[in-house]
């Protein structure tokens, strides 16, 4: 695999996935500006995880949504942008004993989405190997 990050990274960038990495199972906040390259670090992070990881990312609204899907077009990592209709997609093709939220992928949805009773309850039932809010 190569290396998705088409440009070096920031220090403060570098440092935060040194940290980040020395405790993998510790909770990390990255607080940045816009335009800080909060995107280009978690993708980074992601990078570095084994393939079989299972990653949640919720977004406040649907432009991060899509900025962080688009992000990801030069990287190897499997990204599903789930929206309603794609929700009720995958729902539909679930037999019983299996999880809608399959390994080796990075899901990213609204909050609003995620707030709903039926999808919140999914994602609650559902071990993540990372949590990841925008």
């Amino acid at each position: 695999m190569t290396d998705p990050i088409s440009r070096p990274l920031f220090g403060y960038q570098a440092h935060f996935i040194a940290d980040w990495s020395a405790s993998p199972h510790r909770r990390a906040a990255l607080v940045w500006p816009a335009g800080a390259g909060a995107i280009s670090t978690i993708w980074a992070l992601l990078y570095q995880l084994p393939h079989h990881q299972r990653v949640l990312v919720v977004a406040d609204r649907q432009e991060l949504v899509q900025q962080f899907v688009y992000s990801q077009r030069d990287h190897e990592v499997s990204v599903c942008a789930v929206d309603g209709y794609r929700y009720r997609q995958m729902q539909s093709t679930l037999d019983a004993n299996s999880s809608i939220w399959t390994e080796s992928q990075v899901y990213v949805l609204t909050s609003s989405l995620a707030s709903q009773s039926d999808v919140g309850s999914s994602l609650q039932r559902q071990p993540w190997d990372m949590l990841i809010f925008l």
